[in-house]
């Protein structure tokens, strides 16, 4: 609690605690699950961040690990990362793959384009407020509900963008 004068503020501090083997972005680009990609990564050595190669695509290569998108990023083939967070001012680009996170946290800022019909959440899919989740679909393909496969939480202020795409 903070006390000004007479008037009591309740002030909540959450500092993001990383894992040694984290793995965070530090440019624009793509992340692709046979080649390198263009995005350029760092990798937490458990104490500070370090130029790295890409991260794994799945839980055979990641474990436990989180990889924290902080800039723009676009997979590009299948990906079944475990634990995926779309940081502030990060943006997630699922383009037409079929990516099925472990779990994916989009924060306050952070933005999720979930453009495949297959892709999709099944651990915890957690939005908060102020983060943006954008849902494309066309309506000459069946709606797939794998995005709903595990447990959901999108917060009061959240926001949650359906778009339809015309299919020429």
């Amino acid at each position: 609690n903070y006390a000004s004068g007479s008037v009591n503020v309740q002030v909540n501090v959450s500092a993001v605690t990383y894992t040694n083997g984290d793995y965070r972005s530090a440019s624009n680009g793509t992340w692709q699950s046979s080649t390198v990609g263009t995005a350029t990564w760092e990798q937490f050595n458990g104490s500070s961040w370090v130029s790295s190669g890409r991260p794994g695509i799945n839980s055979a290569q990641l474990g436990s690990k989180t990889v924290y998108i902080k800039n723009e990023i676009t997979l590009v083939g299948n990906n079944t990362a475990p634990n995926v967070v779309v940081s502030e001012n990060g943006k997630l680009f699922t383009s037409t793959v079929a990516a099925m996170f472990g779990n994916l946290l989009v924060k306050s800022g952070g933005e999720f384009y979930r453009q495949g019909n297959s892709s999709g959440v099944n651990g915890n899919f957690e939005v908060e407020d102020g983060g943006t989740v954008f849902y494309y679909h066309s309506n000459t393909n069946a709606r797939n509900t794998s995005i709903w496969a595990g447990t959901e939480k999108f917060h009061p202020n959240s926001n949650f963008v359906v778009k339809e795409v015309s299919i020429e």
